[in-house]
């Protein structure tokens, strides 16, 4: 509309300026049909050139103000020619807009009313020539067509308007709508993210930003420095150089980052690790920050930890393990560290714990060997626990006297141990590398074939003292029990006198006697010690012949007594435990037990009412066929009878 109205602007000045200059010789008026002219061309000219249609309509507006003015002013006794004033004021309040058009449209008819009333002394007639009815004609459709066209233009206007606006308010709930999604997508991911710009500003964050970093609002981190709050500290306590920071160095150079092994700082001052990576964000082709997403493995990390420390090292012990200490065996294999003593020690009686007292003790007989082990070895040592009982000691720079003291010193501060009154050992061999030549796996092989040929030469004596160790200790915590037993062993080698069995039969007879009740051992004092149980106890009580019979098969000295062990509570009748068996199915070492306990289980002195010896006798009768064998009880009875 603004370039039709100033190309038209220019061929009517052109014109009007020609007719006043040649046929009316008006050269005024012809001047300011130029000065319209010339203004309406650059006028034009600047709105081609910045597109500026506000500025262009405002200079538009006052070239015709300032020409119609002008043309008031020259032929103001010409009052037809007012009439096209009439013109003006329409185009004026479509051209600037409602308001402002309104408002100087008001402004220019005061002052039009006011010039035209001042000057009322020149009014006069007016000759309805051609030019003046061409000037009423002209000046009249004009005046239609600017209103027509102005309000047809302003319902097109109105109507793009309302439209624009819809479209406007769809696309403005469209994109809240948007921002709610991405919102409601970035606060239910697990990872938490926020973004930087090229400052390293946090321009945006999600809850579980916030979460792990320790913060409540948004507003806590938007616009902060993020390298100074959470990348602000090492974890050996310094502090972090921005310039040294990673994710700004890929940010500036463009590049995506990926880490594991990163610490983040919450705002309570502690850190936390963390995994990231950091995604460049680009506008027009150029980077503007980056976004960086991160998640806490402080605990994936703790168990990679000690995945790797499980791999390397026993987890009982804390010591090497095997592989471990062979791989430190081939890097120690050096002329520096000659002479090399390797050491290897076998725990004695681990089996035993375990079997008797549970695995638990077997453990904390294993680590007490190990701290042992520890407290004696120097720093430069290389200790492991090479299987379930075998220990490996790698000593550089220690030649073959100064292993031979190790290993006394060893296992003299492991017999000063117990575990539950039983004390520690272990059997050990040594063997010292004192030129590179020497094959250290053969020094290995060495130390193991010592330590098996020690522990052969004193396997006996270990399970002698084993065995009397728990006798002992039994006997010591319960008299009761050890009165009881020395009264059934030599019983039971009056009963094998008596059926004149052979005489290493009747020695058999008085040890199985002595330790018929070893497997007590593993009985609660409360047991132990009452005469009354409940049946959860008394079914406890029970299960002391089986651990008798395993403790007994552990050592070769007592292997033939272990079943007469396990069945001396077998009854003649088939009632008793722990198989059930009856009359000769139970072993005959097993029934001499039985009546030689039954008696002494009626007058023992450390009963509380024990009976007399006759009045005994005359009981054992009555459960004779029963519980004990007769035939042996018979031999008892009479044996008895006659001392």
């Amino acid at each position: 509309m603004l370039n039709v109205i100033l190309v038209a602007i220019i061929p009517i000045s052109l014109f009007c300026a020609l007719v006043n200059l040649i046929h009316f010789h008006y050269f005024a008026a012809a001047a300011i049909d130029l000065i319209l002219l010339l203004c309406a061309f650059l006028t034009l000219y600047y709105f081609h050139k910045t597109n500026d249609s506000v500025n262009a309509a405002y200079l538009t507006v006052f070239i015709l103000l300032a020409t119609l003015s002008a043309y008031i002013i020259l032929r103001g006794n010409t009052n037809y020619a007012l009439y096209w004033i009439c013109c003006y004021p329409p185009y004026l309040y479509f051209q600037l807009g409602i308001k402002k058009g309104r408002l100087l449209t008001e402004i220019y008819g005061i002052g039009l009313l006011l010039y035209i009333f001042s000057n009322y002394k020149y009014w006069s007639q007016t000759n309805f020539s051609i030019i003046a009815i061409g000037n009423l004609f002209f000046a009249t459709l004009v005046l239609i067509l600017l209103i027509n066209n102005f309000e047809q233009s302003r319902n097109e206007v109105s109507t793009f308007l309302e439209e624009k606006n819809k479209e406007f308010e769809i696309a403005n709930e469209a994109l809240q709508d948007s921002k709610e999604q991405l919102r409601l997508i970035l606060d239910s991911t697990a990872e938490a993210i926020y973004g930087i710009d090229l400052q390293d500003n946090c321009t945006f964050c999600n809850s579980s930003c916030l979460t792990l970093l320790g913060y409540q609002r948004q507003e806590d981190l938007l616009g902060r420095n993020m390298h100074s709050q959470i990348l602000r500290n090492l974890d050996n306590g310094t502090t972090d150089p921005r310039e040294d920071c990673r994710i700004l160095k890929a940010l500036h150079d463009g590049k995506g980052l990926h880490v594991k092994d990163e610490i983040f700082w919450k705002s309570d001052g502690t850190s936390f690790d963390v995994e990231y990576h950091s995604y460049p964000q680009y506008k027009d082709k150029k980077v503007i920050g980056a976004v960086i997403t991160f998640m806490d493995i402080t605990e994936r990390k703790k168990v990679e930890d000690e995945l790797w420390y499980l791999s390397y090292h026993d987890s009982l012990t804390g010591l090497l393990n095997k592989g471990s200490f062979l791989n430190q065996v081939s890097k120690m294999d050096t002329e520096n560290n000659l002479p090399i003593s390797i050491l290897f020690g076998d725990i004695n009686g681990l089996k035993l714990i375990n079997d008797i007292f549970g695995h638990n003790l077997g453990d904390e007989l294993i680590q007490k060997s190990a701290e042992v082990i520890r407290r004696i070895c120097r720093d430069a040592d290389i200790v492991a626990r090479a299987g379930g009982d075998e220990f490996f000691i790698l000593l550089p720079n220690t030649d073959a006297e100064a292993a031979e003291a190790i290993t006394s010193r060893i296992t003299t501060e492991l017999s000063k141990e117990q575990i539950c009154s039983i004390h520690c050992s272990m059997s050990m061999g040594y063997d010292t590398k004192t030129v590179l030549t020497q094959s250290i796996e053969q020094t290995m092989l060495n130390a193991e074939s010592k330590m098996y040929k020690n522990k052969t030469m004193k396997h006996s004596d270990i399970g002698s003292n084993m065995l009397n160790t728990i006798i002992t200790t039994l006997h010591n915590k319960y008299p009761r029990e050890r009165q009881h037993s020395i009264n059934t062993g030599n019983l039971c080698s009056l009963i094998g006198t008596a059926l004149q069995l052979p005489e290493t039969q009747i020695k058999k007879l008085g040890q199985v006697g002595y330790m018929h009740d070893i497997g007590k051992i593993v009985m609660s004092e409360e047991i132990l010690q009452d005469d009354v149980w409940t049946e959860e106890e008394r079914l406890e009580r029970q299960k002391h012949p089986i651990m008798g019979y395993r403790i007994l098969n552990l050592f070769d000295g007592t292997l033939d007594l272990a079943e007469a062990v396990y069945s001396h509570h077998e009854n003649w009748d088939g009632s008793g435990y722990p198989k059930g068996l009856k009359g000769k199915e139970i072993p005959v070492m097993a029934r001499i037990i039985a009546v030689a306990e039954a008696y002494d289980a009626m007058t023992n002195l450390y009963l509380a009412n024990p009976i007399p010896k006759a009045e005994a006798l005359q009981k054992m009768e009555v459960i004779s066929g029963k519980k004990i064998d007769p035939e042996i009880t018979g031999v008892f009875i009479d044996l008895m009878s006659q001392s």
